[in-house]
């Protein structure tokens, strides 16, 4: 993914074979939502560097889960994924702040974004 963003990277020590070395650092990105503010809609870009369950999920101020974006296995890469401004039951949010976080076994993180209609 890449390597012009803010990124985790992940050191391996101590490990006796060395075949099982990784060829480059794990990294993990997640990536400022595009537009923001936004209107209609808004992409979300994260890099997964393993093979596991992924979550992106959007909240409202008060940290309530407004909608979840993502919850499945993913492969390793660059993803996008677009969000509509619709809550879990295809309601319409209102104008204002919101979270979205990304979680995966190794990387945790959370960016703010701003709907305005």
């Amino acid at each position: 993914c890449d390597s012009n963003r803010a990124s985790f990277t992940v050191l391996v020590s101590g490990v006796e074979d060395e075949d099982s070395l990784w060829s480059e650092p794990l990294v993990f990105t997640l990536n400022q939502n595009h537009p923001n503010p936004f209107n209609l809609q808004t992409n979300i870009t994260y890099c997964v560097s393993t093979t596991g369950r992924v979550n992106l999920t959007v909240y409202d101020l008060l940290g309530r889960r407004v909608r979840t974006l993502v919850d499945e296995n993913q492969t390793p890469g660059e993803k996008s994924v677009a969000w509509d401004g619709r809550d879990e039951k295809s309601n319409i949010v209102a104008s204002g702040i919101y979270f979205f976080k990304l979680v995966t076994a190794e990387f945790t993180e959370t960016k703010k974004m701003m709907l305005l209609k």
